[in-house]
């Protein structure tokens, strides 16, 4: 949370082009994972934060899949600075879902933490906080199901193995 704060803060005192490249940057570093699909990842767990239904979604999704492409392609030196037009609306954009989702994850977070309250050992990990967002409102509701169920050494279960 601190490096996306950081990132948050930087982006508000830039102009221009680095203003949209340190919000794109700050929502990464809030739900950003190594690995493969990181891009389809990063913009579903984006939509799934901001958007309320299916439609919302999918608007989130491809206006933030939009500005994403966009940093990429300056980021990985696709596209030079004169190549392409910023325009206020970009830059609007980029700071609403930045700010929208850094409040979010604050929220979440804090949710966790009162929830967790007296029990340290319990809390999770950012990945497995990060993970839950991958799951659709029916997936997380079937896989809390399933897990209760679970023994705790699950999925090394011994006495499954005879």
């Amino acid at each position: 949370m601190d490096t996306s704060l950081d990132f948050l803060l930087k982006a508000y005192t830039t102009e221009g082009l680095e203003q949209l490249l340190w919000h794109v940057t700050t929502i990464e570093a809030i739900l950003g994972q190594r690995g493969t699909g990181i891009t389809n990842r990063l913009l579903n767990r984006t939509s799934s934060i901001l958007g309320a239904t299916a439609k919302e979604r999918k608007d989130f999704r491809d206006r933030f899949e939009k500005l994403y492409a966009f940093r990429s392609e300056l980021v990985h030196g696709n596209a030079s600075l004169t190549d392409k037009t910023i325009y206020l609306g970009h830059l609007s954009e980029a700071r609403d879902f930045a700010r929208s989702t850094v409040a979010w994850m604050l929220n979440y977070l804090g949710q966790v933490a009162q929830d967790l309250a007296g029990a340290p050992d319990a809390v999770p990990t950012r990945d497995h906080l990060i993970n839950v967002l991958d799951l659709d409102r029916n997936g997380r509701r079937q896989t809390a199901k399933v897990l209760q169920w679970l023994p705790a050494e699950f999925p090394n279960v011994k006495d499954w193995l005879r």
